[in-house]
């Protein structure tokens, strides 16, 4: 359990930067500082785009359809793809 108490002084516009900087870590601002205290660097992950997730997993249930017809012996399926894979290529 944590007992020390460290306090710092800082300018109002460094505690807004402090404090970005700690929420885009998705950390707190004391666990940010002791990170950046003890490990020198904080590794930040930015949040998805939660349509472009869903835009993605809607793909992937398209692409395991799919799968599952032609596994389940379905060649029109096949034959279905190639036409739209042409139909595509006479747009470019």
């Amino acid at each position: 359990m944590k007992k020390e108490r460290i306090e710092i002084r800082v300018t109002a516009e460094e505690k807004r930067a402090l404090k970005d900087r700690a929420s885009k870590a998705n950390l707190s601002l004391s666990e940010w500082l002791i990170a950046a205290g003890l490990e020198g660097h904080i590794k930040t992950v930015q949040q998805a785009d939660p349509v472009l997730i869903a835009s993605i997993a809607r793909i992937g249930n398209n692409i395991n359809q799919i799968a599952r017809s032609v596994n389940g012996g379905d060649l029109s399926v096949l034959v279905e793809l190639q036409g739209i894979s042409e139909a595509l290529k006479a747009l470019r």
